[in-house]
């Protein structure tokens, strides 16, 4: 089957969320379908989009506003912080469009240490043949994972316009983003004996923390994580970008 018509089974009529996932979904896909290609085949992608479909819906599906926004919110922090796995990994100076590398706690240098971090971290292979694995089957691995989750959170926060899932004129999603890679490279430096950017626990913590404004469905979860960390934020000892 065409991927096009992916696009055409299961379509849940006049509900406008669905709609609005299936147009994102179908329009980042073709945008990045070389990319994917790369890694992964079609009957694999395939099930990808059934499966993010299946999450669209289970959303759309929710009896009210709230109801709908909760979850997506609890979809939002899952596939970032899923996200941060992969992408943190791949970081590197030619790549580093959002000047990540600026931040307290991104090395950007990761990288240099893949193979070690594959081999330290069930997570990101879960499979029997792990053991086996080739530089560049890892290397396409980690990629599938960053191109997926992308996919997921480029739809999840796309739903976030018609459930009016906003406050004021910055969004908070860049700076969710950005602590969430801080946590995973203390931990995948942890991992593997590597010296931490952060030495102390409690400012990992902080940044962990940003999730629960998530999740809490707070209106600006970065203004909420700035007021709990006021002193920390005042003494220099944490940054996000806003």
């Amino acid at each position: 089957m065409p991927i096009k018509d992916w696009f055409k089974k299961s379509k849940l009529h006049n509900n406008s969320i669905y709609s609005l996932g299936e147009e994102i979904a179908r329009n980042y896909l073709t945008k990045n379908l070389t990319n994917f290609s790369s890694h992964v085949d079609e009957q694999t992608l395939e099930l990808i989009w059934n499966q993010m479909k299946e999450m669209i819906i289970s959303i759309s599906s929710q009896d009210n506003n709230l109801m709908q926004t909760s979850m997506l919110r609890k979809h939002i922090s899952e596939t970032t912080n899923i996200r941060a796995e992969y992408e943190i990994l791949l970081l590197n100076q030619n790549n580093d469009l959002n000047n990540w590398t600026k931040e307290k706690g991104i090395s950007g240098e990761l990288h240099k240490h893949l193979h070690q971090i594959y081999m330290a971290n069930t997570l990101l292979d879960q499979t029997s043949n792990k053991d086996n694995r080739s530089s560049n089957e890892i290397l396409s691995l980690i990629r599938l994972g960053m191109y997926t989750a992308s996919w997921y959170n480029e739809v999840l926060n796309g739903l976030r316009s018609p459930l009016k899932d906003f406050q004021g004129t910055k969004d908070w999603y860049n700076s969710f983003l950005c602590s969430c890679l801080i946590v995973q490279e203390d931990k995948y430096r942890k991992s593997i004996n590597l010296d931490t950017l952060i030495e102390r626990q409690e400012l990992i913590d902080a940044y962990n923390t940003f999730k629960k404004f998530v999740i809490d469905c707070h209106s600006d979860p970065f203004h909420a994580w700035e007021i709990k960390h006021s002193k920390l934020l005042k003494d220099g000892d944490i940054s996000l970008p806003s």
